[in-house]
């Protein structure tokens, strides 16, 4: 069976971030002002109350660079849904969609083992717009 992620804006999105969990939101996701910046996101829904995670893309980042002016605000896959796909079908429909609006190179930034991993698994294909930082497993 294909996974089908869905690009989500505006209040859908604003309800998908109010049902992360909380430590998700204000810990690890997203930082300062960076979630005023989230113009949108990616998602697979399960069902109609039920959703996998969320990636979202700011317009903005947090450095001044001018290679730097889009950014992977957020990563966040629920824990039965790791390793199942979702999360990298979320993260290539975010790519596919920057690349279509002429918003690249995307900056994301690395802070744990896995993350790092999870990105390299997404191929040469989407790698080659992606601006990458790793911090060396800060929240590992």
């Amino acid at each position: 069976m294909d996974i089908v992620a869905t690009k989500v804006e505006g209040l859908v999105l604003e309800d998908l971030i109010s049902n992360l969990p909380q430590n998700i939101i204000t810990d690890k996701l997203f930082s300062g002002d960076r979630l005023g910046e989230i113009e949108f996101g990616t998602t697979v829904f399960l069902s109609d109350d039920k959703f996998a995670g969320l990636v979202t893309v700011a317009m903005t980042s947090d450095t001044n660079s001018p290679t730097r002016n889009r950014a992977i605000a957020g990563i966040y896959v629920f824990p039965e849904y790791r390793r199942l796909g979702y999360g990298k079908a979320m993260m290539k429909l975010a790519i596919e969609l920057c690349v279509q609006q002429s918003l690249v190179p995307i900056h994301i930034d690395s802070m744990s083992g896995a993350i790092l991993a999870f990105i390299e698994s997404l191929g040469s294909e989407f790698l080659q717009y992606l601006d990458r930082t790793s911090f060396d497993r800060t929240i590992d």
